[in-house]
């Protein structure tokens, strides 16, 4: 009687052990963190788009440029003659001039929160798929703004990240 005991005490005991042994390999959950601004910044898509941001805005800076030079040359000419029909061309040059700096500073601002969102949707769509493929139960974001205070560097992933979120911009796929 005492060995079937101990016999059955041993079963539940290897049981308990191997129930333990997958629990943990299995049932834990596996989580990483990522550093959002590295992440960000090192996104070729990001780099793209801040190429493209940069040439309209200095396209519209020039245009800026030449209409402000106009005005000074209206100005100078304005107080050489000092008549009625420079004046009103220099307030007509001005109205234009000041309502195409609104416009271009509004579109410029549309436009850069437009690349943002564009950006953020990508990245975020790459992250939940990376996170998938290897089998990530979290992948937190580290920036700094306190949401995640501390992680061991063991845990970090954002140069795998960054190089996945890459590849998979540029068409490729991850290994």
């Amino acid at each position: 009687m005492n060995k079937i005991i101990l016999g059955l005490a041993l079963v539940i005991m290897i049981g308990c052990c191997a129930f333990t042994v997958i629990y943990v390999k299995k049932g834990a959950p596996k989580i990483a963190y990522v550093e959002l601004e590295s992440v960000y910044n090192d996104f070729e898509l990001k780099k793209e788009l801040e190429v493209k941001i940069t040439t309209v805005q200095n396209l519209r800076k020039n245009i800026l440029d030449s209409l402000k030079l106009q005005l000074s040359a209206l100005s100078n000419r304005y107080s050489v003659k000092k008549d009625e029909q420079t004046a009103r061309e220099f307030e007509a040059r001005k109205q234009e001039y000041y309502q195409k700096e609104k416009e271009f500073t509004e579109n410029n601002t549309r436009t850069s929160k437009s690349y943002t969102d564009q950006i953020w949707k990508q990245l975020n769509q790459y992250a939940k798929d990376y996170g998938k493929e290897q089998g990530y139960t979290y992948i937190l974001g580290y920036d700094g703004q306190g949401a995640l205070l501390y992680g061991q560097d063991a845990v970090n992933v954002t140069d795998a990240m960054k190089k996945y979120v890459n590849i998979r911009y540029k068409g490729g796929v991850s290994k």
